[in-house]
Formats: structure tokens, C-alpha cells, sequence
């Protein structure tokens, strides 16, 4: 068809060359008033359309090739990808009764290997990218070890690979394959982000809070079941509650909770965003509600929230404070007057916020001190309780083990929702808190203070202090 195409231009243009020759001969002969310079410019206008054209087949040409070997380079990216992550949700189950397996997961340079039981025969799988040939072989190794034979047969089953890497972020694995035409004149990239449904991670298992007794909930973002994270995401609870108070971040939340593994530390990313009410929760937690009378509330952050501190409120019977307006890192806020409560963060400042069954107001009590400065604190607020719609409950406020605020007129009475308790969120999702969370521990008493400077001290080394 090209070859076509082609002739009939320089025919066209030959043409075109004998049409001013015999322009010429007329100047001579019978036309009068032609002169040479419009025949060369004739000449110029016929070469520059043949140079158009020239170009734009060019062109057309080179990207048609280019388009036809991207999407065959796409198809052999496609097809590697498919046995990658057929083997990687395999990655770290273990046959009932067989031995753990260390490392579901090895990522080095140009390779990304898998262990996992099949039935009760251990077996390691290895891809691993040859850059002087330019492909992508998989090897199967069966040993107890996982470890792969030098003996074993590879089949390749990619070629115009051009790199090969791998990153693993909790319990997903990205896979980036770059690819090469076979003139090495084209080059592209398919990547995958896989689910490793069977990956279990307990890289930091370290020592949990000094004081255990009373305590009903405690999450340690160290301690992570993955294999449970699929459709929602499952916080496993360590506390004497038990698995009735793990925490679950929905699948309607917009992004899953961030999981990062740092070091000793590891931690949760809680997010929002600014277009409903100021700032619509995007991830959280939601935890059943473990104690509403006297309690302790510990947590790990780390943020640089900067919400404004909440204001009053107008429009209560007696002139209260909107506490519901501040970020919320635990509670949660009801419409209506309610016993409700939150734990939440305003100009960086931690506050406790209450509601009333008796209409009368809303309180906010705050610590002195803010806490938005991108370290990581241990945030603990105690309540005394006190009786039905007085104000005769006691909070206290403690930061890094010291106390950094002490109210004695609190609203009293339960404080029962009979909904869900936010992590990150106020429990409708209308707000929520920017920041980092690795723990959380929920007791139903009061701790003393040097109960609450021994849990500091017993974790206080993973956060850099």
C-alpha cells in the first residue's frame, strides 16, 4: 500500500517538473508575461509539497509502528504480570501443622521471589530479569527452606523486558516491568499494584504498655494481621477485649489507611480533605465502643494537623463550644443532644469535648500546650465519671508523661453512644484528623499518673525519645 503511495507522488511531482520545463518553452513561443522568477517559484511550491508530504507520511509511518509495538510489548507485559501475581497471593500461606514462613516475600536487584505451602509441599518461586538478554525467567525450587536450587530449570517466560523491579508497602506488592521492541527503538512500562492476601507481618513486635490491667483495647500498628486485610481493613485488638473490639476501616472509605513500616515504629496514615463541612474523612477506623464510664484513652501520634481551635456555640440554651469542630482523633459526635464525646485536635492543642443529655451545653476542655509539630507524642486522657447532668466529672490531659491539663467540672454521666467510636474520624465521617497513629489503648479506669509515665517509658524508645 505504501509503495503505492509513493509512486504516485513522484509521479505527481516529475509531472510537476515537466509542467514548468514546458512553461518555459511557452514563454518563448506563445505566452507572453512569464517570467522566471514565478517559474521558480513554482518550482520552490512543488518541492515544499513534496517535503510536506514527505514528512507527514514519515510520520504517520513511524507512529504506526511505534503504536503497533507498544501494544505488542503491552501484551508480554500483560502476560508476565498475570503469572507474577498468581503466585505472589500465595506468598506466606503455610499448611496447617507446617513451621512459619519467615520470608513470604525477598525483593532483590532484577529478582522477586515467593514462599508459600502448596498443600504441605514448601515451595519458592523466583522471577529473575537477564538484562543481557532481555528477558524474564521463572524458577520453582522445592525445599523446606525456601531456598532456591542452583539446578533447577528456568523457563523464560517473557523477552523485550528491559527492567524489573518490585516494592512492597504492607501486605501490596508493586511491580514495575519495562519493556523493549526488538530494534530497541521503543520503549514501555506496565505495572501492577498485587494483593498479598496471605502475607502476615509482626516485623516489630516490641513491648506493649507497661499497665495491662483494665486494658480493653490495644491496637499497635507493629502487630498487623495483613491476611485479614481484604474488602475492609481489620486492626487487630491485643487487648483483653479481644477480637470483639478489633478495629475496621470500612471499604467505603476513599483510600484504605496508609500502612508504613518505619523501623521500630510502624503506623497508620489517617487522611481528609476540605470539601464538605471544611474536612471530609477520606480514612479511619471504627472501633465498637469499649467504655463510656470512667476510662483511659492512650494514643501514638504524629502530625501536623492544623485545624483552627473550635469556637462557641452560638446557638445552645447556654453559650457552649462546637468541640465537634475539631479534628477528631477518637469519639464520636451525634446530632441532637446527646452524651456524646471526642478526643480531637484544634491549633495543635489537645481537647476533650462533651455533650450533655440535659441541653445545656456543649464543653471543651483543652490542654495548654500543641502537639502539631511532626513528632510523636503519647497523648493520654483520663475521665473520673461524675453523676447525670452535673458538672462534676474530672478529665485530666497528659502529653510525653506529663500532665498538661486538670479539670475538675466536667459534664458528667455516661457517655454512651450507641454507635461506633471513630479512629480518625468524628463517627459520621463530616471531619477528620491528618495525621500519623502506630498506637491505641483503651482501659475502663482511670490510671494513676505514674501509671501513665510507666507506659511512656515502656514505649517511649520506638518513637525517638
Amino acid at each position: 500500500m505504501y509503495k503505492g503511495i509513493w509512486k504516485r507522488l513522484l509521479s505527481v511531482f516529475f509531472k510537476s517538473v515537466i509542467l514548468i520545463n514546458k512553461l518555459m518553452k511557452c514563454k518563448r513561443r506563445y505566452i507572453k508575461g512569464v517570467s522566471l522568477v514565478e517559474v521558480l517559484i513554482a518550482i520552490a511550491i512543488s518541492s515544499m509539497i513534496f517535503l510536506a508530504t514527505f514528512l507527514i507520511y514519515n510520520n504517520f509511518q513511524s507512529s504506526f509502528n511505534n503504536q503497533v509495538n507498544s501494544n505488542a510489548l503491552k501484551d508480554e507485559g500483560r502476560i508476565a504480570m498475570t503469572l507474577i501475581a498468581a503466585d505472589a497471593k500465595y506468598a506466606g500461606y503455610n499448611f496447617p501443622g507446617t513451621s512459619a514462613i519467615a520470608n513470604p516475600v525477598t525483593i532483590n536487584n532484577n529478582s522477586i521471589s515467593f514462599c508459600y505451602d502448596n498443600k504441605n509441599i514448601r515451595t519458592r518461586i523466583d522471577y529473575n530479569f537477564d538484562p543481557t538478554n532481555f528477558n524474564l525467567s521463572k524458577t520453582t525450587s522445592i525445599n523446606s527452606n525456601c531456598l532456591p536450587y542452583q539446578d533447577n530449570n528456568s523457563s523464560i517466560i517473557a523477552t523485550n523486558i528491559n527492567s524489573f523491579s518490585g516494592n512492597l508497602r504492607g501486605n501490596t506488592l508493586d511491580v514495575s516491568i519495562g519493556l523493549i521492541s526488538d530494534d530497541r527503538t521503543v520503549t514501555d512500562n506496565y505495572s501492577q499494584s498485587i494483593y498479598l492476601q496471605n502475607y502476615l507481618i509482626s516485623s516489630c513486635s516490641l513491648t506493649g504498655p507497661a499497665i495491662t490491667t483494665g486494658l480493653i483495647v490495644y491496637l499497635d500498628a507493629c502487630n498487623v494481621d495483613f491476611s485479614q486485610f481484604y474488602i475492609t481493613s481489620v486492626w487487630i485488638n491485643q487487648g483483653i477485649g479481644g477480637k470483639n473490639y478489633n478495629a475496621v476501616s470500612p471499604n467505603s472509605s476513599s483510600w484504605p489507611p496508609g500502612w508504613t513500616a518505619n523501623g521500630l515504629a510502624n503506623y497508620f496514615t489517617l487522611t481528609r480533605d476540605y470539601f464538605y463541612y471544611g474536612a471530609h474523612t477520606l480514612s479511619w477506623f471504627n472501633l465498637p465502643v469499649p467504655v463510656s464510664q470512667n476510662m483511659t484513652w492512650g494514643v501514638w501520634i504524629n502530625t501536623t494537623d492544623d485545624t483552627p481551635l473550635a469556637g462557641p456555640d452560638s446557638y445552645a440554651p447556654i453559650q457552649g463550644q462546637q468541640w465537634y469542630l475539631n479534628a477528631p482523633i477518637i469519639g464520636h459526635e451525634e446530632g441532637g443532644i446527646r452524651n456524646d464525646w471526642s478526643i480531637g485536635m484544634g491549633a495543635g492543642q489537645i481537647c476533650w469535648g462533651s455533650g450533655n443529655l440535659a441541653g445545656t451545653f456543649d464543653q471543651m476542655l483543652c490542654s495548654s500546650n500543641s502537639y502539631n509539630d511532626g513528632n510523636w507524642h503519647y497523648i493520654v486522657v483520663t475521665r473520673q465519671n461524675g453523676t447525670t447532668n452535673n458538672l462534676d466529672a474530672t478529665i485530666s490531659i497528659y502529653a510525653d508523661g506529663i500532665q498538661d491539663g486538670f479539670f475538675t467540672n466536667a459534664n458528667g454521666g455516661n457517655r454512651s453512644t450507641d454507635q461506633v467510636v471513630g479512629i480518625g474520624t468524628d463517627g459520621d465521617q463530616n471531619r477528620g484528623w491528618n495525621g500519623n497513629i502506630a498506637v491505641v489503648q483503651a482501659y475502663n479506669r482511670v490510671l494513676s499518673y505514674a501509671e501513665i509515665v510507666a507506659n511512656f517509658n515502656a514505649q517511649k524508645s520506638r518513637y525517638g525519645f
